[in-house]
């Protein structure tokens, strides 16, 4: 039987504003299920990666916090997808 409460997985590419960068990493961190908060290079600033059963949830956590632009939000798919 599949679990209908299954965690989603998901990586959450952040671009900060200029001079934000470390703040919204910290902040990132402080929100419940998030696993990794890390500053990258490329087209990004921030990944973030978490594990929730309320992936909108963490979704607004992030986009509270100040100095985030934008972001992308890249769900991991599941072996029910193979």
């Amino acid at each position: 039987m599949e679990d209908v409460c299954a965690k989603v997985k998901a990586f959450i590419l952040i671009n900060a504003k200029p001079g934000e960068l470390w703040k919204v990493v910290e902040e990132a961190k402080k929100i419940a299920n998030v696993k990794i908060a890390e500053p990258v290079s490329g087209r990004f600033d921030v990944v973030v990666y978490a594990e929730t059963e309320n992936l909108a949830w963490i979704v607004s956590r992030i986009h509270a916090i100040k100095g985030i632009v934008r972001s992308e939000t890249l769900v991991v798919l599941g072996p029910q997808f193979e």
